[in-house]
């Protein structure tokens, strides 16, 4: 979780698209993805969602000791981050 706090606090110049959190380098994190998603998320084999407001999409693997292997998906506010 502290190294994912970590990548909120990324600079201006990462910040400035979601796609470009996907060359983010941080400790034992591995950004697999990062994609701008509109309003409409449709999960597989699942109902529409709607009337939400754009996001990040952000999947990634963290690995802080040698026995783990965490993968994490968060969404980020499009815009104000």
């Amino acid at each position: 979780m502290r190294l994912f706090l970590a990548a909120l606090l990324v600079p201006a110049a990462f910040a400035a698209n979601c796609e470009g959190l996907a060359s983010l380098a941080l400790p034992n994190t591995q950004i697999t993805s990062a994609k701008s998603m509109s309003s409409v998320f449709i999960p597989e084999g699942g109902r529409a969602m709607t009337n939400l407001p754009a996001f990040c999409e952000i999947h990634g693997i963290l690995k802080p000791t040698d026995a783990s292997l965490i993968h994490f998906e968060v969404w980020m506010p499009a815009d104000k981050w």
